[in-house]
């Protein structure tokens, strides 16, 4: 019996797996043996959670499995977390497996060899009981590309060296795949404390084969009770509904089937939603012994009705019988659309007025409502109504009646000459005249209906064709007077290829002859024609034609006629006077256009010709002037119109031809211009006073040197001149009238002054000679002393008489050498001039620069070296450029007695390191190369 019950297993995990797809998740079908869901996971970071850093491994971030290791294995359980490409030769692509989604997941080189393990673990299993199911599982993932014809990587599970079943798994060729392999295993009686359990490879192929690992788990089967099911009673459910279902079981695994009509067959709560009543089975805990069995019925009632009816109207009555196609076993709801409802299945509703009801039908039932709408069109309960129009055609006495009855159906017709027909719209033909009645009986199903009306019928009316005409003399046109009878319209032919459709027309023939003219007159009935031949003569035309000839000026015209057909003429001439003889000569008293004009008649007809002349201008008209007298030329300008010959006489003997000429006179004076303009018709004159101005400049110039300097006074008197420049003969020039001119050096100068107006140009000119008195020469010495503010001055000119120095700081002196003392350092303006016996003058400046620290020097006259720290050395009171570079010391026998240079410049009373006695000593200092010599008093 447990023999069968384990085939029964095996097959129906074959199934599950058909029907779920085996996963991490449903691994526990594997635990046969218990009623609820694996144990705990027993794996360590099965999913690759977490990375551990081993340092043999630092590039890659390896993943070391710390429990167990033998040394039969190749580097057993280091392998790298990661899905980067770089760490498997860039053949991997992919994502991990885990729900999660981590990114971590063991990436395996192919290794050569046989059952090599990828992966492994010890795990402790002393706290389960004998005889325990545990379930071993791992999703695997081939790495290589199909590009390559690489080894695909096989692989399976073992516990403590046994493979478990199912045997081997070769890894699909396609990367990115996830796998599942999974196996049982017992403990048996006497389980070890401890297992060894891996994920082996066993390709033999020295490349390719590479893999990946993920999701690994090692789980108890922990036992447990009986399996429990309920999923509740049956449930009805409309066609269009649906409704959760709801499974409570001690199992977590539970199958739904069939599939038809659920949200999913997996779940506990699957939605149903079937269109036709379904019986589901439902299985918990398949193949365990938890399993357990449970059967639902959703009844799906049928779907709803749809609200249909048609209707019969009795239109004698306004009755109408409501027919319902919507089926039976609904509730309904009829709404005639006057206000009036019923419930009845099919009700019959008298209308009591005409008009468009909506009539609408709801028909309901537990699983909703349908509603239909259609129009009910009542019209008044009234029988037929008899009435009918008629149209006679005069010419066969047919008639065509109109049928016009109301709520008719079928017709009798009587023709008052014993005939009748049923035709809804009969035609019926008369043989004679006269008067009939013609009566119509109307039919339908509430009734009949009559009239009778009167008709007359007519002879037929005949056209008759007649017609005459009149021709005016003097032309070629006819009038025709139509006398027809009995006509509509009317069609003429004139026999010269027009036609026409009045019924008068008035016709003009274009050349004389015999025209046939025929009339066509169309009647009701028929149609007559008149033919006549008629002889047509066209009149004689006046012509008007005739050609002008001018005379030379042309003012004058001759005229030829050469008109035809007239019999009178008269001539315009345009301005004013007319003619009638045949061929005038006319003269016209202005310049102008004119339009001469022809006109030649007849008794019938005249004619008018046109031709415009233009009679010229021959007048000579405009101006001549005189436009320009520059000096003594002239010019004229002629602005004369119709000018062909010009005389000018100037009055000086000289003449021109030319429009525009210019005379230039060689003496002032008055002179009378004269032009006479011609041309071959006419002539002008005009005359001009011309006064030729005198432009001669005179004057004189005189020029005064100045006996102490190089300068000349200048002045000039000229008359009639508008501008003047002087040029002194050394290079400059000047455009006054008088003034100063300064030369640089004696000599000899021709000087010229230009005198000039708008048309003359004179120059006066005279020789200078420029040699001033002797004058004085100017030399000067000037010495500074920076330090005391002094300067010493001298000078040795020569040709003075006496001098002056202005020191530019308020003082000033008249002695020729001498020492000025200057109290503060500053720039001075120093001026020095001299005087000759001459009384010519001369002087010269200079900016004289006292640099700032100067002045600053004192050399004291007594010092008491004592030794009490006032006034114990001799010392220069200076400072900067002024500190003295030497001092030295004599007693009043001369002797040199001190001296010292270098930094400290000073005496302290002693010679030879002993103490001098008092007295008067002499000293010698040297400050900027210059010697300051003085005596000093010692004292104590």
């Amino acid at each position: 019996m447990n023999n069968l019950k384990n085939i029964f297993k095996s097959k129906f995990l074959v199934l599950l797996s058909l029907l779920f797809g085996i996963n991490q998740a449903n691994a526990q079908l594997l635990c046969t043996d218990s009623c609820s869901a694996p144990g705990p996971e027993l794996v360590i970071n099965g999913d690759f959670a977490l990375q551990i850093q081993n340092s043999a491994y630092t590039t890659s971030a390896p993943f070391q499995i710390p429990i167990w290791a033998p040394a039969t294995l190749l580097t057993f359980g280091q392998y790298t977390i990661t899905d980067t490409p770089a760490v498997h030769n860039g053949q991997w692509g992919g994502i991990d497996h885990s729900p999660a989604g981590n990114t971590f997941f063991l990436v395996c080189d192919g290794i050569t060899g046989v059952q090599t393990s990828a992966w492994g673990q010890d795990v402790n299993i002393s706290a389960y009981a004998p005889n325990t199911d545990f379930v071993f599982s791992a999703w695997v993932n081939n790495s290589i590309r199909t590009t390559f014809n690489w080894v695909d990587a096989e692989m399976q599970l073992r516990v403590n060296g046994t493979l478990l079943l199912p045997a081997s798994v070769v890894l699909p060729e396609t990367p990115d795949v996830w796998v599942l392999i999974e196996g049982t295993w017992n403990s048996g009686p006497t389980p070890p404390a401890s297992i060894t359990i891996e994920v082996v490879s066993t390709s033999t192929a020295s490349i390719g084969n590479d893999f990946a690992i993920d999701d690994i788990s090692f789980r108890a089967c922990i036992s447990g009770g009986t399996g429990t099911l309920s999923v509740g009673p049956d449930v009805t459910i409309c066609a269009t509904d649906s409704i959760q279902l709801n499974a409570i079981s001690n199992s977590s695994i539970i199958q739904w089937t069939p599939s038809y009509g659920l949200s999913s067959t997996t779940i506990f709560n699957p939605i149903a939603s079937p269109d036709t009543t379904t019986t589901y089975i439902i299985i918990s805990g398949a193949g365990t012994p938890c399993e357990a069995f449970d059967t639902l019925t959703v009844f799906v009632n049928a779907t709803s009705a749809v609200a249909a009816f048609q209707y019969t109207l009795d239109s004698c009555t306004n009755n109408v019988v409501f027919q319902n196609l919507s089926g039976s076993g609904f509730s309904y709801l009829w709404d005639f659309g006057d206000g009036t409802l019923a419930t009845i299945e099919n009700p019959s509703y008298t209308f009591t007025a005409t008009g468009t009801y909506m009539v609408s039908l709801t028909v309901s039932d537990s699983c909703g409502s349908s509603t239909t709408i259609q129009p009910v069109n009542v019209s008044n309960a009234l029988g037929a109504l008899s009435q009918f129009t008629y149209t006679i055609d005069s010419c066969t006495n047919e008639v065509t009646f109109i049928n016009q009855s109301l709520n008719s159906t079928t017709f009798n017709w009587y023709f008052g000459d014993g005939s009748a027909s049923t035709a809804s719209n009969p035609v019926h033909t008369y043989s004679s005249s006269g008067n009939y009645t013609i009566s119509l009986v109307a039919n339908n199903i509430c009734g009949a209906d009559s009239v009778a009306i009167p008709i007359t019928i007519q002879p037929p009316v005949i056209s008759t064709a007649l017609f005459n005409f009149t021709q005016d003399s003097c032309s070629a046109t006819l009038n025709f007077i139509n006398q027809s009878t009995n006509s509509v319209s009317y069609s003429w032919n004139f026999g010269d290829g027009t036609t026409s459709t009045d019924n008068d027309p008035t016709h003009t023939y274009s050349s004389s002859g015999t025209y046939n003219v025929l009339l066509t007159s169309n009647g009701v009935c028929n149609t007559d024609t008149q033919f006549v031949s008629i002889n047509v003569t066209l009149p004689i035309q006046a012509v008007s034609a005739f050609a002008i000839t001018s005379n030379t000026c042309g003012d004058s015209i001759s005229i030829v006629n050469s008109s035809t057909g007239f019999t009178s003429l008269l001539w315009d001439f345009g301005d004013g006077t007319t003619s009638t003889q045949t061929n005038p000569v006319h003269i016209f008293s202005a310049p102008g256009n004119y339009q001469i004009q022809l006109y030649v008649a007849n008794s019938c007809n005249d004619s008018l010709q046109a031709i415009n002349i233009t009679v010229p201008d021959n007048s000579i008209s405009g101006i001549a002037s005189l436009i320009s007298d520059s000096c003594f030329t002239v010019q004229f300008q002629s602005q004369l119109i119709n000018v062909t010959n010009y005389n000018w006489n100037f009055g000086n003997g000289n003449t021109s031809s030319d429009p525009s000429p210019v005379i230039t006179y060689s003496t002032p004076g008055n002179y009378n211009v004269t032009l006479i303009a011609s041309n071959n018709c006419a002539d002008t004159s005009f005359s001009f006073l011309v006064t030729i101005n005198d432009y001669s400049i005179t004057g004189n110039i005189s020029l005064l040197q100045d006996s102490c300097n190089l300068t000349v006074n200048y002045q000039s008197q000229v008359n009639n001149a508008t501008g003047i420049i002087w040029d002194f003969g050394d290079g400059n020039t000047s455009a006054t009238t008088s003034g100063i001119h300064n030369y640089n050096l004696a000599g000899s100068y021709m000087v010229t002054l230009t005198a000039t107006n708008a048309c003359t140009v004179t120059q006066l000119t005279q020789n200078i000679v420029v040699d001033p008195a002797f004058e004085p020469e100017i030399f000067t010495e000037l010495t500074l002393d920076t330090c005391l503010l002094q300067l010493t001055f001298n000078h040795s000119s020569t040709n003075t008489y006496d001098q002056i120095w202005d020191f530019g700081d308020g003082n000033s002196s008249l002695d020729q050498s001498g020492l000025h003392q200057y109290s503060i350092p500053g720039t001075y303006e120093l001026t020095f001039s001299v005087n000759n016996l001459s009384g010519c003058k001369r002087d010269t400046t200079l900016n004289l620069q006292i640099p700032e620290g100067g002045g600053d020097f004192f050399i004291p006259n007594i010092f008491t070296p004592n030794n009490d720290g006032v006034n114990d050395v001799f010392e220069v009171g200076a400072a900067g450029a002024c500190a003295p570079e030497r001092i030295t010391i004599f007693n009043r026998w001369g002797n040199n007695i001190f001296e010292t240079s270098g930094q400290n410049k000073f005496w302290d009373g002693k010679s030879n390191g002993n103490p001098v006695p008092s007295g008067v000593y002499f000293y010698v200092i040297q400050i900027n190369d210059k010697v300051y010599k003085g005596t000093v008093t010692v004292t104590y």
